[in-house]
């Protein structure tokens, strides 16, 4: 999809779905529904077919699978646990990264559920993000630690060896794990940039591990780069990202590949495996430039910019939009941006509308400023296209594009007033980050208006 190739995206992803008893791999199967949600934002009406009746299967199919407290699901795996035995885990249980998938499922079904009227599929829905939201913290993050448990039982106590691998913030890579996991993003990061530090990167282990393979310690998988990087930038933490990515470049850039793992163990339990193999952290390693380092995103709303303080200039070339490419640009000095296109400024969003178009072959310019307007800014809409956007003295106001309940983030300089169809709406005001957030059930042509004072 990124590289433009529509037809064959869709190709894809309409053989899996159409895979005899593809719900029976319900990992397999939840990722493929985060895959076509994806595609929508890329996919023109001529390459979309209908696959709600194959999502279903896949859903229901997956919610026999969840626990009875919080509706987390059980599974027999995560992405960083070869042998489970070794956290004290075994059968079905609890991983955090599989739940953090999980919970984008379930928004993007309720979604889709929502706008074709199956009241009862969002009803579904609605019950395990509810129940997500509060027990993901409450079942996986080790509060003295400050980092995800690699897993949990199934009667929610934690695994034997709680701290284990890098991998846990996988959720970085579905649309809706940074909003899961906003509240303890920064520890999250602190752990990786510190506990995981490494010369190359991040270890996968922590050397104060009591993991029982010390050969995990000096062990840098480059296939997880891409959630690792977006976890640090939404910690503004941006050198961490240029840290990190400088080195994975050089290696890159040395063996003409993106190698999965780096091995600086040279353990002698494993002869075969004392320098690198296998090749397949190339999407993660685009993830990790692309989002982490120059801030572009892309989710079903749109092309969006994610802001943290940084300096310097950096081009993504080749930008797919619909039928054709554009490039962007990210240049200047600061924490915050503003987005012009075609020269003129797009005042109050760092989310491109959809009604602001950029010719082909034009560049998308991101400035970075420490200047930020009086007006409110959108910074991000999951999954929800917007227009009509207008900003001007201490107010914001903007249409939707789309029917979906999903959180929407707007910076304010004040604590705002928020109305939606002229009446005012509860917020979530976050003064640390000078942000505010609303996550409801908009609809098409919503009008909503963000005034500060």
């Amino acid at each position: 999809m990124w590289n433009g190739r529509y037809a064959d995206a869709a190709r894809i992803l309409r053989y899996l779905f159409d895979l005899p008893a593809m719900e029976n791999t319900p990992i397999s199967a939840l990722h493929l529904i985060v895959a076509w949600n994806e595609a929508m934002a890329f996919l023109s009406a001529a390459y979309q077919t209908d696959v709600y009746p194959q999502i279903l299967k896949i859903f229901r199919f997956a919610l026999r699978l969840t626990e009875p407290q919080y509706g987390l699901l059980l599974c027999k795996g995560n992405t960083g646990v070869d042998k489970t035995v070794q956290m004290g885990l075994g059968g079905l249980f609890l991983s955090p990264d599989v739940n953090a998938l999980w919970y984008s499922v379930c928004r993007i079904v309720r979604n889709e559920a929502v706008r074709r009227g199956d009241e009862e599929t969002a009803a579904q829905a609605t019950k395990i993000i509810d129940g997500v939201e509060v027990g993901f913290r409450r079942v996986f993050f080790n509060e003295e630690v400050g980092y995800l448990r690699a897993g949990a039982n199934r009667d929610l106590s934690p695994a034997a060896l709680e701290i284990h691998h890098n991998s846990l913030t996988l959720g970085y890579d579905y649309p809706y794990g940074m909003y899961l996991m906003r509240d303890i993003a920064e520890r999250l990061a602190h752990y990786q940039s510190h506990q995981l530090y490494h010369p190359f990167g991040h270890r996968a282990v922590a050397i104060d591990s009591p993991m029982p393979s010390g050969w995990w310690k000096f062990v840098h998988m480059n296939q997880h780069n891409g959630h690792e990087m977006k976890l640090q930038r939404t910690a503004n933490n941006v050198a961490e990202i240029h840290r990190v990515m400088d080195e994975a470049m050089k290696r890159s850039d040395r063996w003409k590949n993106a190698e999965e793992t780096t091995n600086f163990s040279r353990f002698s339990i494993h002869p075969d495996q004392v320098c690198d193999w296998q090749t397949f952290a190339a999407t993660a390693q685009m993830e990790a430039l692309r989002a982490g380092m120059a801030g572009i995103l892309r989710h079903r709303g749109g092309l969006c910019y994610l802001p943290a303080k940084d300096s310097g200039t950096v081009c993504v070339q080749g930008v797919p939009m619909s039928n054709y490419r554009i490039a962007v640009a990210v240049s200047g000095s600061g924490s915050f941006a503003v987005l012009k296109c075609a020269g003129k400024t797009v005042k109050g969003t760092l989310q491109l509308p959809t009604d602001v178009i950029c010719d082909v072959n034009e560049t998308m310019q991101v400035c970075r400023t420490d200047d930020r307007p009086s007006y409110p800014v959108l910074l991000t809409a999951i999954d929800m296209p917007i227009c009509k956007v207008a900003a001007h003295g201490n107010r914001l106001s903007l249409e939707c594009g789309d029917t979906a309940h999903t959180p929407i983030t707007w910076y304010a300089k004040a604590v705002p007033t928020v109305c939606v169809n002229g009446q005012e709406i509860a917020i979530v005001w976050d003064a640390a980050s000078g942000t505010v957030t609303v996550d409801r059930l908009w609809k098409t042509g919503d009008v909503i208006e963000v005034i500060v004072g």
